[in-house]
């Protein structure tokens, strides 16, 4: 949780001095964007309820204040930031914390390339996929030619809800990539996905940072989906399905982009 910390760069050179040639980190920091309303109750309630006050004190503050906030206030407007509506520990965190720093994608692949990391991924990566929520093909079409990070903060300034960037981080110099399916990989669902998503993988209504989300399959790819056990290889699932090559690849690449997109579904690679 580098964005608790006073110098983030000084944090991340100590990751990285202890971080191996071909290892890796999963990092999460908050988000700009996402949290365009927390950052100006935070600072009331530093005029309001300043750090020299007792715990206590400070979150009763900051619980009339949220009291009488206007409809119009960024924070009572949005839906997806809640953390202050659960306990005292949510409104401490969210409001009164001493340090809090947020980052969109840019600054953040900045701050990691500054100390000698980059992004590989991100996860749940259908936030940051621009096809998946514009449906503009034209518009979808002009990005094509994007970097990876510059298309997730294409999606990132489209959608203005991310409230939290969660990314896997390497050395600069590894060469690790995202794994792309192929015949010989083996397609296996998250720990425990029936406790996370209950209605998976015979159903495509699912949430990514509090925002209801809902993907169709077709009855081909409905059929694709059922015969992912974690044992079989694609091209076993290709051949168990009948389907010729190119109608399975359209479809398993379907449900690969959505249930990967969520952090649902992964790939085994051969070794």
């Amino acid at each position: 949780m580098i964005h608790h910390l006073d110098d983030p760069a000084a944090g991340l050179k100590a990751i990285l001095n202890v971080l191996r040639p071909a290892g890796g980190l999963l990092l999460m920091v908050y988000g700009t964007l996402g949290r365009v309303g927390v950052y100006p109750v935070q600072e009331m309630l530093r005029d309001l309820a300043p750090a020299t006050e007792p715990a206590p004190e400070r979150i009763a503050m900051a619980k009339r204040l949220l009291g009488v906030l206007p409809q119009t206030n960024w924070l009572q407007r949005s839906p997806h930031i809640t953390d202050h509506r659960g306990s005292d520990v949510g409104i401490y965190d969210l409001l009164l914390h001493s340090i809090d720093k947020s980052y969109t994608v840019m600054e953040l692949a900045d701050l990691l390339a500054s100390v000698g990391l980059r992004i590989t991924t991100f996860a749940e990566s259908a936030l940051y996929e621009p096809a998946f929520w514009c449906k503009d093909e034209f518009i979808a079409r002009r990005l094509n030619h994007l970097s990876h990070i510059r298309k997730a903060a294409f999606a990132e300034r489209f959608l203005s809800f991310i409230k939290m960037h969660i990314v896997f981080v390497v050395r600069q110099e590894n060469p690790v990539a995202q794994p792309v399916p192929n015949l010989a990989a083996v397609p296996i669902w998250a720990t425990k996905i029936d406790d996370k998503y209950p209605d998976l993988p015979f159903s495509g209504g699912y949430s990514l940072q509090s925002t209801p989300m809902n993907v169709q399959f077709t009855a081909v790819e409905s059929q694709v989906v059922r015969l992912i056990d974690g044992e079989k290889s694609i091209g076993q699932i290709m051949e168990i399905s009948g389907l010729p090559r190119s109608e399975f690849d359209r479809a398993f690449l379907k449900v690969w982009s959505n249930l990967h997109g969520i952090g649902v579904l992964f790939l085994r690679l051969p070794q």
